[in-house]
């Protein structure tokens, strides 16, 4: 959660752009919320006290597209819970690292494609 938060808030975004995170997880942050509460040694969450409603809450303010690619299953708790707070959310599965060049690719140009047709709509 503190690696999200950095990403977040310590990047230094420019005024005008598209704005991404790219979060690619193979397991969850701390915290039965997250986990399903299984395998945790911080069954009460990330040390540092982050919690995805604040996450979420400047992820809007900021006007971040946050994309989950989510390699495996051991995550899926974690992504329901993100799903439920972050507005846009997206999630891809991801069989293998071959798989996330394209998976990347494939967003941008269909969020750039988008955002074209808008400027052209208004």
């Amino acid at each position: 959660m503190d690696g999200l938060y950095e990403s977040i808030n310590n990047v230094g975004w420019r005024d005008k752009s598209l704005r991404y995170i790219f979060h690619i997880a193979d397991a969850p942050p701390h915290g039965k919320r997250y986990t399903g509460g299984t395998g945790d040694g911080f069954p009460s969450g990330c040390p540092c006290g982050i919690e995805i409603e604040k996450l979420a809450a400047s992820i809007k303010e900021k006007n971040i597209r946050y994309k989950l690619l989510k390699i495996g299953s051991y995550a899926n708790t974690m992504a329901a819970e993100f799903k439920k707070e972050i507005e846009g959310y997206e999630e891809s599965d991801l069989d293998s690292a071959i798989q996330l060049e394209m998976k990347v690719s494939e967003i941008l140009v269909r969020d750039i494609k988008q955002e074209e047709i808008d400027v052209i709509m208004d």
